[in-house]
């Protein structure tokens, strides 16, 4: 396939032209390192079911056929490069439909190339503040994850008086609740409870993030 370093060269080179799916995930992922921070990009790499999981929810359009075969032009990864842009910037999968649907092909490339984009409500200023809130938010989840001590392993059969696991330093008290089958989560008396819808959707997709590697590890060692 032709190389392609930019959204500019992909819609001029894809015009006409389609990918099948797994040259289109290519390409996406290519692409990420050129508008997100190394960081960032490595942790925003796409798959093939994450691709039709943001098709199932309207934020990709639906493929071409040829035949049987799915294929992807231009526009598809605009699309997708995009939700991978704004996604890294705090904003959810139910805010980004407000944002990108209809959007026009130079809109999404605006939006990839640095443009911030504005959500239509009926108080535009406040919609603002409350959107550099939840970015802020997010970026204080982030570096506190940074900091935070990896989960010690489960040892089997577990002794018969498990220690207590050290607290972090970071906190004088911490509180465990078990949220679901296989996971709990840590609270420290120093958290500070999102104030917004805008805050929580941040909270979410850095947990999100976190928890998304983890148990990926998981499955890979249940397969052996």
């Amino acid at each position: 396939m032709f190389k392609i370093s930019s959204v500019a060269e992909a819609r001029r080179e894809l015009q006409g032209a389609s990918l099948d799916v797994d040259a289109f995930i290519q390409l996406v992922n290519d692409l990420l390192p050129r508008y997100l921070a190394p960081d960032s990009a490595e942790k925003a790499a796409v798959s093939v079911r994450l691709a039709r999981y943001f098709q199932t929810n309207g934020l990709l359009d639906e493929p071409f056929k040829e035949g049987r075969e799915a294929r992807y032009g231009a526009r598809h990864v605009l699309q997708l490069l995009a939700v991978r842009r704004l996604m890294a910037n705090g904003y959810s999968t139910g805010s980004l439909s407000d944002l990108l649907r209809g959007a026009s092909d130079d809109a999404l490339q605006r939006l990839i190339e640095g443009e911030t984009p504005r959500v239509e409500t009926s108080t535009p200023p406040s919609a603002e503040t409350a959107s550099n809130e939840a970015l802020d938010f997010l970026a204080q989840i982030r570096r506190r994850s940074a900091i935070m001590p990896a989960p010690s392993p489960v040892s089997a059969p577990p002794p018969p008086t498990p220690p207590q696991p050290p607290a972090p330093p970071s906190s004088s008290s911490w509180t465990r609740t078990q949220i679901g089958q296989g996971i709990e989560v840590q609270v420290g008396d120093d958290f500070q409870a999102p104030q917004s819808p805008h805050e929580w959707d941040a909270l979410i997709e850095a947990f999100k993030e976190v928890v998304r590697p983890l148990s990926q590890g998981i499955m890979r060692k249940r397969r052996r």
